[in-house]
């Protein structure tokens, strides 16, 4: 029944969503692979509320130090390696560390590595820049997969005015649906 229902974690090894109850025993387990899990997933989120007990904004989230560390390193890592390469290698490898470097850098500068919500608004931080969009910015929240080697990746979208493409939240430390529950939330409290 949908109201022994209390929580979803999701579990990204295991490529499945976990339903539990009170007691946080797992009621059922939703497998990423089933046919038209999307669907699923979202009549679960209209059927059920992800608890939010004692939740108060602001809530902040974000990716760990890592995230930093593993791009920034990189970068200058591929440059070194190209100063000690040796007569022809050094034409094919600069293509080689040009094309890495320009895609390291294109997905390390177009993430986001932090989420704030407030009351009013919410926060969104890239490496070198920052959105501020307030309830009436933002136009849908969604969820998404992202497919990468054989595995799903749930992922959080939020659709605002007069910015092109979705801004994709992945990872920040919190399950996707968790997120997604608090965003419909938060977009729920300004229609009151």
């Amino acid at each position: 029944r949908w109201g022994d229902v209390r929580a979803v974690r999701e579990r990204q090894i295991w490529q499945r969503l976990e339903l539990k109850n009170d007691a946080d025993q797992v009621l059922l387990k939703l497998e990423y692979q089933l046919d038209n899990f999307q669907r699923l997933r979202q009549v679960l989120m209209q059927k059920m509320s992800v608890q939010h007990d004692g939740l108060v904004w602001p809530v902040t989230f974000r990716k760990g130090l890592t995230f930093h560390v593993i791009n920034i390193v990189m970068l200058p890592v591929c440059a070194g390696a190209w100063l000690l390469m040796e007569g022809g290698q050094r034409v094919l490898f600069l293509f080689l560390c040009a094309f890495s470097t320009f895609a390291l850098a294109k997905e390390y500068f177009g993430t986001v590595y932090r989420l704030r919500i407030t009351h009013s608004e919410i926060e969104i931080r890239y490496p070198f820049r920052q959105l501020q969009l307030g309830r009436s910015q933002v136009t849908d929240v969604s969820m998404a997969d992202e497919s990468v080697q054989m595995a799903i990746h749930p992922e959080v979208q939020i659709i605002a005015h007069q910015i092109e493409k979705p801004i994709r939240l992945r990872q920040l430390g919190v399950d996707a649906t968790r997120l997604y529950s608090l965003l419909a939330k938060w977009r729920g409290e300004s229609r009151r």
